[in-house]
């Protein structure tokens, strides 16, 4: 009687075990099935989706992050389905999965090249990071590891990890800043508008020189062709104003002449022609130098048509073939209704 009893305890133990067991298999099918699925579609928007020239830095900053969501998903996957017959060190599996990471990284963007993009080697960067996470939070070998190592391999993934986030919270600090400042487009206040300004040019935050607030854009325009700066990231919508306004300061007695380019969403889709955006050169003379510019003349400015005001996408302030290097001041850039 108690021999039955036994039997019938253990059946009911073993039945349940291998319930357990079961239900514990389906739920990691479920979870790589998930994580498959995940890392499919990051793969597919890598060559298909994607921002643009002009898109928003935040959006441009947290595509990027992508990266390193798509390779942790993949080194996890990797590391959770390693063959259990294939027994090898932590070590070992890290460099294989980091080296399978780099190249298929590598590979990814220089099959983006022929997507018209370009091959970043701080995507890779992210590649790693992700391909790191993966190790040192979720690769059941890492336990092997002495404490204090796990640990600080951990701190330094995540500090790795903190600072690929970091320009995307630029981004973000400084757009808000921006639409809060409208319709100054820029005066240099702030640590994080450089962020807003691109060009052939070098360019810093200045607190010398300034014609207003306590600092200044400083760029030091060399002997190339076209040598400036360009304002790229601003609210575009310029329709309830009428003017134009900054401030250019040379610090030379020799003038020097400086053109303000400006143009349009349909100027950038098209073939991008002289006649069909605004241009006026400024001689900039000694000392603080007020630009202003008419609405009206930015408007009229394509030979075929109309500016449109409410979807300016380019503000271009440069020199053309200097004999040598000059600097000059920017700052103020505003817009006025008179």
């Amino acid at each position: 009687m108690l021999s039955s009893q036994i039997n019938q305890q253990m059946a009911e133990y073993s039945a349940y075990n291998f319930k357990m067991s079961f239900s514990k298999s389906n739920s990691l099918s479920n979870k790589n099935t998930l994580l498959t699925a995940v890392a499919a579609i990051c793969l597919v928007l890598f060559f298909v989706a994607g921002p643009d020239y002009h898109s928003p830095r935040s959006y441009i900053h947290f595509w990027n992050i992508g990266h390193i969501l798509f390779f942790s998903i993949l080194s996890h996957l990797i590391i959770s389905n390693w063959p259990t017959k294939l027994r090898t060190s932590f070590l070992r599996q890290s460099i294989f999965v980091i080296f399978f990471t780099i190249c298929l990284g590598s590979l990814i963007e220089l099959v983006q090249i022929a997507s018209f993009r370009t091959f970043d080697l701080m995507d890779v960067a992210r590649d790693i990071s992700g391909c790191l996470i993966a190790l040192a939070f979720y690769a059941p070998k890492r336990k092997t590891l002495p404490k204090t190592g796990l640990i600080t391999f951990q701190a330094i993934c995540a500090i790795l990890v903190f600072m690929a986030f970091l320009p995307l919270i630029a981004a973000i600090m400084d757009e808000t800043a921006a639409r809060e400042q409208f319709p100054v487009l820029s005066d240099f206040e702030t640590r994080f508008e450089t962020g807003r300004w691109i060009g052939d040019a070098d360019f810093s935050i200045d607190r010398k020189i300034h014609s207003h607030g306590k600092a200044s854009l400083k760029v030091v325009l060399n002997t190339s062709l076209y040598s400036g700066v360009e304002l790229k990231y601003f609210p575009e919508n310029w329709i309830n104003y009428k003017e134009l306004r900054l401030s250019i300061y040379n610090p030379s007695t020799k003038p020097i002449q400086v053109t303000c380019r400006i143009h349009d969403r349909q100027h950038r889709r098209g073939i991008q022609l002289y006649e069909d955006r605004f241009n006026k050169t400024f001689s900039i003379a000694n000392g603080w130098n007020p630009i202003n510019i008419p609405f009206n003349q930015i408007a009229n400015a394509p030979l075929k048509r109309k500016m449109e005001l409410n979807q300016i996408q380019g503000l271009g302030i440069f020199a053309v073939s200097l004999p040598k290097p000059r600097t000059v001041y920017i700052d103020y850039v505003r817009l006025a209704n008179y």
